[in-house]
């Protein structure tokens, strides 16, 4: 009976360590996905400055004047 109860306790460490590798991962993934969000929230946030402050078109592309005051683009 003792090998047989050997196996069963390295069955439950295995997935044990199964369910922590899950858990790791997703944390990650999860840690990455919210990193992504923000860094993308950011960088609309930048980019809606620019076009309140008028320096950049719809498109983000630079708006360039000459002396008149007219755009060259």
């Amino acid at each position: 009976m003792k090998p047989l109860k050997n196996k069963i306790n390295l069955l439950n460490l295995d997935i044990q360590g199964i369910v922590k590798m899950e858990i790791i991962g997703m944390s990650l993934l999860l840690f990455l996905a919210g990193w992504f969000a923000w860094e993308t929230s950011v960088m609309i946030s930048e980019k809606k400055a620019r076009q309140k402050a008028g320096t950049h078109d719809y498109y983000d592309n630079l708006i360039v004047k000459n002396e008149e005051g007219n755009d060259l683009r």
